[in-house]
């Protein structure tokens, strides 16, 4: 059964997504989902990528709510953007770009666009995301023909999709990394090691896959600067396989030049951690984590968005791991 990673498809993620593409790191059994926040080369390139793997599948946001692509609601528009100007655009030779749809103000418009073009793209691939805040448009789903609803575990929920006869298949969709206040934070004691899900171990009994926003989270910004401390965010399993997250922070300063001093800090404290759990079976050496240790024995610093595209790297890698070995069982 798939997992679904939810990215904004800043530069950074797009990235992560193509290099473990073409290390053949990405399982089947990973099928992300991303949200354009504007039109560029990167993300042309990625949906090319994913057109031309064999088996690839990549679900692409229609009707975005972030970003400078939130008031295009020309589906022609959009198409040009996600295809390329080629003339089944969601549609590859090799792989599948999927639909996606939000459901907001621009749900039925979208998704009947879709429809009328080819009615098999929403019905046998296409997804709706619906939040807890899209409760009142729920109705809004009989317009349209879907495969799938992505929503949370909630029981409100689940009784809205029944009350309005919405059969749909369902797709546990959650937020489980918890986003605090700045990244000195993510230093305390009581937060630097946090559970994050076991929704990989239990979602087979209701849901035919499940989703999250990675280590990234629902929260989008796009406001920059150097932060007061660096913090990598790494996951793992425990003895149980559920999935935990450790934060490595580095110390605090407002000096923006010890940014790369305090990464070292960071990367060489992953790296002590890592030895102790080397032998562990639940351990797994990634690509995403490869390199930021190897960034622990060079001394060298990558860069902030370089940093964040790796932690998601290594999650994405992970779980695919996961859910095609099932080292579980």
């Amino acid at each position: 059964m798939p997992y679904y990673p939810y990215l904004r498809a800043r530069q950074y993620e797009l990235l992560a997504l193509r290099e473990l593409l073409m290390a053949g790191k990405l399982p089947l059994q990973v099928v992300p989902v991303i949200e354009p926040i504007r039109d560029m080369p990167q993300l042309r390139q990625t949906l090319r990528m994913f057109r031309e793997c064999e088996g690839g599948a990549l679900g692409v946001v229609l009707n975005p709510d972030v970003g400078d692509l939130t008031a295009a609601t020309d589906l022609d528009s959009l198409f040009d953007i996600y295809g390329h100007n080629e003339p089944d655009p969601l549609i590859g030779e090799r792989g599948t770009i999927f639909p996606a749809v939000l459901l907001n103000n621009d749900a039925t418009t979208v998704a009947q666009q879709v429809q009328n073009a080819d009615s098999a793209l929403m019905k046998d691939r296409g997804i709706v995301f619906v939040s807890e805040n899209d409760r009142g448009r729920i109705k809004e789903l009989r317009n349209f023909v879907f495969h799938a609803v992505a929503a949370s575990d909630s029981e409100r929920l689940t009784r809205d999709l029944k009350r309005n006869g919405i059969v749909a298949k369902r797709i546990l969709f959650s937020d489980p990394f918890i986003k605090r206040e700045n990244n000195a934070a993510y230093g305390e004691e009581e937060y630097q090691d946090e559970f994050f899900s076991d929704d990989h171990l239990w979602y087979t009994d209701k849901y035919e896959g499940f989703g999250d926003y990675s280590i990234v989270g629902d929260n989008y910004d796009e406001r920059g600067g150097m932060p007061k401390a660096v913090a990598l965010h790494i996951v793992y399993f425990d003895d149980e396989w559920n999935l935990r997250v450790h934060h490595f922070v580095s110390d605090v300063s407002d000096d923006a030049h010890e940014t790369p001093e305090k990464f070292v800090q960071t990367v060489r404290m992953l790296d002590a951690w890592h030895i102790q759990r080397n032998d562990m079976k639940q351990a797994h050496q990634t690509i995403g984590l490869q390199k930021l240790i190897g960034h622990a024995k060079t001394g060298t610093y990558p860069g902030l968005p370089t940093i964040k595209k790796l932690c998601i790297m290594h999650h994405l890698e992970l779980m695919g791991w996961f859910l095609s070995e099932r080292p579980d069982r």
